[in-house]
């Protein structure tokens, strides 16, 4: 199958990475299905140019994966170890996705910047029950595939 790779100079946690140096490579899986940590194996026929990438594209899988290691063979193969990177992966189902926000993280900040989205609309509710809640809210986003 084919594998794209990039530089990718973005942090992690960005949606929208800054991909850089397209480079297309035949690869095979060395491991079962895995989508979320394949492990492929290739051959770098020009002596060390993979090194200078830390990010693919699969399209066979339709995701994006963080590089996290490259081992030579003494056969010259090189196995490539993968993590899926789920931001830029579903930045589109992300993107269109709607949120409700409860509560920020700062409970001083008395507004939520979302001018930049459509998705995201603020609901005040005055909850009152008999516990003592003395955590934190967190938004959790999760997608599921049928």
């Amino acid at each position: 199958m084919n594998i794209e790779l990039y530089k990718n100079e973005s942090p992690r946690n960005k949606i929208n990475k800054v991909l850089n140096t397209a480079t297309i490579i035949t690869a095979k899986l060395l491991n079962e299905m895995n989508l979320q940590n394949p492990i492929m194996v290739l051959q770098d026929n020009s002596n060390d140019f993979l090194t200078d990438f830390n990010y693919c594209y699969i399209p066979y899988f339709e995701r994006y994966y963080f590089i996290e290691s490259m081992n030579k063979n003494i056969n010259g193969l090189i196995t490539v170890r993968l993590s899926v990177d789920v931001l830029m992966s579903f930045a589109n189902d992300i993107k269109e996705s709607y949120a409700t926000i409860i509560e920020s993280e700062n409970p001083n900040e008395k507004s939520i910047n979302h001018s930049h989205s459509d998705n995201v609309r603020k609901l005040v509710y005055n909850y009152t029950d008999r516990f003592d809640h003395t955590g934190k809210l967190y938004l959790t986003a999760s997608y599921a595939i049928n």
